[in-house]
């Protein structure tokens, strides 16, 4: 994409449940995006990525406007005639269809949590963005995580895995938290399928293991989403890629140290993936998947291994470079 777009960042508390702090780093509930690492909060982290990012127009917040008044008050006259505050709604999809609907037609979606994202990164995905689709969403290829928390062991508990690595052709990916979305054909329908799969995205226990609920779930936002278009021959036929694609993310992930585990991803491209999520919309909708090598968007405070450095504050700058090299 070569034209600026405008930038929204999800920070709403509205029937959201606090982090349950397990470290003495401040209260003992805390939203994430309020908690303060080297003296910012985690929001202020993203907002400055995003204010430095130079694809990047007009910033809109959703959030609690009383609490997100404070953290805006470090920012000048000028920087804050870019950010519009959004009342957050009741629910995350609800905020995303009112802030699309009523303040802007496309943007691209920056998470709250990430205090490693950079300018860059955003840049970086916007100029993968085709400009001709309508939900682009963003993956990291996570295959050097254990490189890097190995290196990290001095100040961590090893722990194993809560990243969530799928496996795809010749990449591990997690979802990175950075989405474009062009919501000019996006409708009521499409909001009620995304609430789902969203309310239902931890696909894997931090065992390792599938979350049999959360599939069945998706699986069950995805017939209802069937019904409700009427059985569109497009999506009755991405429906069955999807199965497809559920059994071979499976195989590919239980024989991830052989060569099964490259045979089932070699059918995982991204370009596959997304016409797949093209044809589940019934072809209205043009998904698109980017890839990227950057680790520095993907680390939230979700990932416990960082969340030990986070509770050592003097640890933040050294991961923070650390991340630079990979």
């Amino acid at each position: 994409m070569k034209q600026k777009v405008n930038a929204v960042i999800l920070a709403g508390t509205k029937n959201c449940i606090p982090f349950d702090i397990p470290f003495d780093i401040g209260k003992k509930k805390e939203y994430k995006q309020y908690l303060q690492l080297n003296g910012k909060y985690i929001v202020e982290y993203c907002i400055d990525a995003v204010l430095n990012a130079k694809r990047v127009d007009k910033i809109f917040i959703v959030c609690d406007p009383k609490r997100m008044t404070l953290v805006l008050r470090k920012y000048d006259k000028k920087t804050r005639q870019r950010i519009h505050v959004i009342e957050n709604q009741d629910s995350l999809m609800e905020s995303i269809f009112y802030c699309f609907k009523d303040w802007t037609e496309q943007a691209i979606l920056v998470p709250s949590d990430a205090p490693f994202l950079e300018a860059a990164d955003i840049d970086l995905f916007i100029k993968e963005v085709d400009e001709t689709a309508d939900y682009v969403i963003g993956f990291t290829d996570g295959t050097s995580l254990d490189t890097l928390f190995e290196k990290r062991a001095l100040f961590i508990k090893k722990e194993r895995i809560k990243y969530g690595l799928f496996p795809m052709y010749r990449a591990l990916v997690r979802i990175s938290n950075l989405h474009y979305l062009n919501f000019r054909k996006v409708t009521d329908d499409e909001v009620t399928l995304a609430q789902g799969v969203f309310d239902n995205r931890r696909l894997l226990d931090e065992n390792g293991r599938k979350n049999r609920k959360s599939w069945r779930n998706i699986a069950g936002a995805c017939l209802k989403y069937l019904h409700q278009r009427h059985y569109n021959p497009a999506i009755i036929f991405g429906s069955f890629l999807v199965l497809v694609h559920a059994l071979l993310y499976y195989a590919a992930h239980k024989t991830a140290q052989s060569k099964f585990g490259k045979f089932y991803s070699f059918f995982l491209r991204k370009k596959m993936v997304a016409k797949t999520l093209t044809l589940l919309t019934g072809c209205r909708i043009h998904c698109q998947l980017v890839i990227s090598k950057n680790l520095g968007s993907m680390l939230d405070i979700d990932v416990p291994e960082t969340y030990l450095l986070f509770a050592k504050n003097k640890h933040f700058e050294e991961l923070k470079a650390v991340l630079r090299k990979f």
